[in-house]
């Protein structure tokens, strides 16, 4: 993967936090692979989920890691 690729991922998951975080995000857009909430404390957090599978000369390994982001009205 190349980083042109990860950067603009991080800048769309950078903007989906701020609309969340200001209220302008009214509509459930089509996030793909991409999840988006917020607390009641103030916090928002992005998560980009994967399903991923390994396949060997032996079998398939399936694994499906997820990468959270996550921003504090205090820091």
């Amino acid at each position: 993967m190349r980083l042109g690729f990860m950067m603009g991922d991080v800048v769309a998951a950078a903007a989906l936090l701020f609309a969340a975080a200001t209220g302008a995000a009214r509509a459930e857009p089509d996030l793909g692979n991409w999840s988006v909430g917020a607390g009641d404390d103030g916090q928002i957090t992005a998560s980009l989920h994967a399903s991923n599978k390994l396949i060997t000369g032996g079998g398939a390994l399936g694994y499906s890691p997820v990468l959270t982001l996550a921003c504090r009205p205090d820091g």
